[in-house]
């Protein structure tokens, strides 16, 4: 009766292990749909790939979706999703991909978790009810025209780590009044912070080697 109760047990274990496998293991083009949000599931990882029309206002993705920690959002995943008012992102969350959140004009806010290492081109661009940001930790670029035509942007917090701002990066974001500089910046792109009237008394850092075209306000 042992033999037979142990050899239950272990096939159990097994089977358990083995579902739990399958269940973050599905092929490249499976997508599946939860809350409003499309993912698909890639090597053990949940990638964010858009909304659907149950998409609600207050979006929050989750860590996880089937086991698999969400750790990416592909490019265009939200572009002119209009109906967000607010995203909460998982501390799981690596990468925002180029374009991501762009045209989202009701968006007012959003969290970049530290756990963020790089956020596409145009990822904020045209959202143009954004408010105020805090820039992740571990971000070393603002990519080109990251937040351009924000026109409602009034505070970013910069990570200290940052060495590039890209080109347009902050173009045209005219009630921008706060932000420092890290003292390890080395490159300020071409019209980074053109159009940004408020910060013209702005100190770039001993450490900057290059400023592009027309990067400072005007």
């Amino acid at each position: 009766m042992k033999k037979i109760c142990l050899s239950a047990c272990f096939n159990f274990l097994v089977l358990t292990a083995f579902m739990c496998a399958v269940s973050c293991a599905a092929s490249d083009e499976s997508v599946k749909l939860s809350s409003g949000v499309q993912y698909r599931i890639e090597e053990n990882e949940a990638v964010i790939t858009g909304g659907n029309r149950y998409l609600p206002e207050e979006l929050t993705i989750p860590a996880e979706i089937r086991g698999c920690p969400v750790t990416r959002i592909e490019k265009d995943a939200f572009y002119h999703k209009e109906t967000l008012t607010s995203v909460t992102l998982p501390d799981s969350l690596k990468e925002i991909g180029q374009s991501a959140f762009m045209g989202c004009t009701n968006l007012i806010s959003i969290n970049l978790p530290d756990s963020i290492t790089e956020i596409g081109k145009e990822a904020f661009s045209q959202c143009t009810r954004l408010i105020e940001v805090t820039l992740p930790a571990g971000l070393t670029v603002v990519s080109d025209r990251m937040f351009m035509n924000c026109y409602a942007l009034e505070k970013v917090a910069m990570p200290e780590d940052v060495t590039s701002i890209g080109a347009y990066a902050f173009r045209d974001c005219s009630r921008l009044m706060e932000m420092e500089l890290p003292e390890g910046l080395k490159e300020v792109g071409d019209y980074a912070f053109n159009g940004c009237d408020g910060l013209k008394d702005m100190k770039l850092p001993e450490s900057v080697e290059t400023i592009g075209e027309h990067a400072l306000a005007k």
